[in-house]
């Protein structure tokens, strides 16, 4: 038989009372925090919703064809900067810090349209450049609501960029091709396709590097003669 030592069953009641005092203080600790996780979530919640989802959607379109090339189709990067993740937070933040960007909405919006597609910077409609901007807000954590976002509007100028804890993407290889735009037409002047198609019969010009296609470097002229060559 185990004999008790002397105050053994003293010692047993306060380690048991304290456990119970070290497992309600827990339980309170982790009232708190669900309280304050739960005040985050509201806080967010409560912000402005800046643009529609059908915004949104019709904005994923556009970045599809005019956009994706260049940054990537899940906006991560390639050959032009990522639109989203980390690499998107340190390109906008002050300091790089993601959370205290200084700049707003409307200047990311003015950045867009000034300087985007690469091809034709300012060339796409008022209508598509709001909706690619509300497409990449979305991917950026931000909300969609009933109220249409509206290019220079008193809440994109107030609205500050802010930036969600996204995973960072790995940068996408540069694309084989990129699309060009189909209604560009090349500026200056230069002989026609026609003419150099028929460049060979030609005694009045020379159209091409070989004077023509088959690479003859020879035309019928006899303006110049062995009479004449040595005036």
């Amino acid at each position: 038989m185990r004999e008790r030592l002397p105050g053994s069953q003293d010692r047993f009641r306060v380690i048991k009372r304290n456990t119970r005092i070290i497992g309600c203080f827990a339980c309170a600790i982790t009232l708190l925090m669900a309280g304050m996780m739960t005040a985050v979530i509201a806080q967010g919640a409560q912000e402005p919703a800046l643009f529609t989802a059908q915004q949104a959607a019709q904005g994923k379109k556009i970045y599809a064809v005019r956009c994706a090339g260049c940054h990537g189709d899940q906006l991560q990067g390639g050959a032009a900067g990522a639109l989203a993740g980390p690499a998107f937070a340190r390109a906008w933040a002050s300091g790089g810090k993601w959370a205290s960007s200084k700049f707003t909405v409307d200047d990311l919006d003015f950045v867009i349209r000034t300087t985007m597609p690469k091809d034709a910077p300012g060339k796409l409609s008022a209508e598509d450049y709001t909706e690619v901007l509300a497409f990449i807000l979305q991917q950026n954590g931000y909300r969609s609501g009933p109220t249409p976002l509206r290019a220079g509007s008193p809440l994109m100028k107030k609205t500050r960029l802010r930036f969600g804890a996204a995973n960072e993407q790995a940068m996408a290889p540069p694309p084989l091709r990129i699309e060009g735009n189909p209604d560009a037409v090349p500026k200056g002047g230069g002989p026609t396709q026609e003419e150099l198609s028929h460049a060979a019969d030609s005694t009045s010009n020379w159209l091409y590097q070989t004077h023509d296609y088959s690479g003859s470097r020879y035309v019928a002229l006899d303006q110049i003669n062995d009479t004449n060559a040595g005036q």
